[in-house]
């Protein structure tokens, strides 16, 4: 797939988030980071889209409703 260069601006506290997220996870740069939180996105606006409830399930086998918007 062709890359389209892209320039955002971020605050300092986006920017240290995507940091720590990227040193997390493993991940080359804060573009991955942004990829991927893309990708999530793109899963919730799905369920969304459908009516559909995003959980969480916690170690203790309880669910929790993920509210977005």
């Amino acid at each position: 797939m062709p890359v389209s260069p892209t320039t955002f601006k971020f605050d300092e506290e986006t920017t240290a988030l995507m940091d720590r997220l990227k040193a997390k996870h493993g991940v080359g740069s804060r573009s991955d980071i942004v990829r991927k939180a893309l990708k999530l996105l793109e899963v919730a606006e799905a369920a969304g889209d459908r009516k559909a409830k995003l959980m969480v399930k916690e170690e203790d086998d309880k669910e929790k409703e993920i509210i977005l918007w």
